[in-house]
């Protein structure tokens, strides 16, 4: 499974195009485990998702995954979609 997620310039700065593509790499990851083996994906971004909070990310993101008939249906939710990991000490 290969993720693309080109940003144009009109998303914003560098810094922020980078921060967007960051979070949906980790949007990525939390939904992966669901994804049909061997499917490439490319995530088009729009300005909305630049304020959106992680969860909605994730769930925009299964949500059109699964429109698209790329998630497998045997394997539930994703991972905590509005929680951020956090390490125990």
């Amino acid at each position: 499974m290969r993720l693309g997620t080109p940003a144009g310039r009109k998303l914003g700065s560098a810094v922020d195009r980078n921060r967007l593509r960051r979070r949906l790499r980790e949007a990525f990851g939390r939904v992966r485990p669901m994804i049909d083996r061997g499917a490439d994906v490319v995530v088009v971004p729009r300005g909305q998702a630049m304020k959106a909070p992680f969860g909605e990310l994730v769930d925009a993101l299964s949500g059109a995954l699964a429109a698209a008939g790329v998630i497998r249906k045997d394997l539930g939710e994703p991972d905590s979609a509005g929680e951020e990991a956090v390490p125990e000490p």
